[in-house]
């Protein structure tokens, strides 16, 4: 299974939930989150707590779309969709939300997670279904990190 990695962003002018996002596109496929590391890049001055969250959505949220990089040069260009810098929250990550891990982390902290393949969270087989890592609550913290994943 092809392996790819893509870098996100999020501005603190952005006061919304979500970090990124990968979505299965036209050509269906399952996207599986290998790996993510995410750093508040904000200027903090006391320890506070994040809460991080992946969870499955249902359709795209308003954003820009980001290119993931395959990490094994054989390995053809990504189908799936990403995006990053997200502006509006889906709703399908705020309202209903399929939760499948989540973690309290200090906001200082840099926090990095690696699954085995065989226990990657998956996303729905069905077009502009996919999984979104975000934060528990709203914020106007800068963020930004790489995602992995394999399809």
């Amino acid at each position: 299974m092809p392996r790819y990695m893509a870098p996100f962003t999020k501005t603190g002018a952005d006061s919304v939930r979500q970090l990124v996002e990968v979505l299965s596109s036209g050509t269906v496929q399952r996207v599986r989150i290998t790996s993510f590391i995410v750093k508040n890049n904000g200027t903090e001055t006391a320890d506070v707590t994040f809460g991080y969250s992946l969870r499955r959505v249902t359709a795209s949220a308003t954003g820009t779309s980001l290119t993931p990089n395959p990490v094994s040069p054989s390995d053809a260009a990504c189908r799936a969709t990403c995006e990053h810098l997200i502006t509006a929250d889906h709703s399908s990550f705020n309202s209903s939300p399929i939760e499948l891990w989540s973690a309290p982390v200090n906001n200082r902290a840099t926090y990095q997670m690696f699954v085995p393949d065989d226990q990657a969270f998956e996303g729905a087989a069905v077009s502009a279904n996919g999984l979104s890592l975000g934060l528990g609550a709203v914020s106007t913290s800068t963020f930004a990190g790489t995602i992995g994943f394999i399809e």
